[in-house]
C-alpha cells in the first residue's frame, strides 16, 4: 500500500478505526434491540410479537440509511472529513445511550435506531481512503 506524502500514521489508523466503530456499534445495537423488546422491566414484549417488531425496526433503519448516503458524500465535501466523523461517532454515542429510555414506545425506538444508522452510514462513507492511499 503505497500512502500519499502528506498522510501520517494517524490518518491510516483512522481508516481502520472508522470501519472497526461502525461494526461494533452497528453490530451491538442489533442484538441490545432484541435485548430491550424482550426486558419485562422496558418493553416486556411477548416472543410471538417481537420478531415482527425487530424487523420493522431494522427495516426502517435500513431505509433511512440507505436515503442518508446520498447526502454523507455531501456532507463530506461540505464540512470536510474530520467534522462529519467526529459528529457521527459523538452523536452515534448518544442516540446509543438513549435507547433505554424509549421504553415502552416502539416509535421513539425505531426512531432512535434510525438516527443511529445515520450514523453508522455516516461512518461508512468517508472518502479517506482516497484521500491518504495512491
Amino acid at each position: 500500500m503505497t500512502l500519499k506524502k502528506e498522510t501520517s500514521r494517524w490518518n491510516v489508523f483512522a481508516i481502520f478505526y472508522t470501519f472497526f466503530l461502525m461494526t461494533s456499534l452497528g453490530g451491538y445495537i442489533n442484538v441490545q434491540i432484541v435485548y430491550l423488546l424482550r426486558d419485562p422491566d422496558l418493553f416486556g414484549m411477548n416472543a410471538a410479537y417481537q420478531g415482527r417488531v425487530t424487523t420493522t425496526i431494522l427495516l426502517i433503519a435500513i431505509i433511512v440509511g440507505m436515503c442518508w448516503t446520498f447526502l454523507a458524500g455531501f456532507l463530506y465535501d461540505v464540512c470536510q472529513r474530520k467534522f462529519p466523523i467526529l459528529m457521527a461517532v459523538v452523536f452515534g454515542a448518544l442516540f446509543l445511550s438513549l435507547c433505554p429510555h424509549t421504553a415502552p414506545n416502539e416509535t421513539l425506538l425505531t426512531l432512535d435506531r434510525a438516527c443511529i444508522q445515520i450514523c453508522l452510514t455516516q461512518l461508512m462513507c468517508h472518502p479517506l481512503i482516497m484521500d491518504y492511499v495512491k
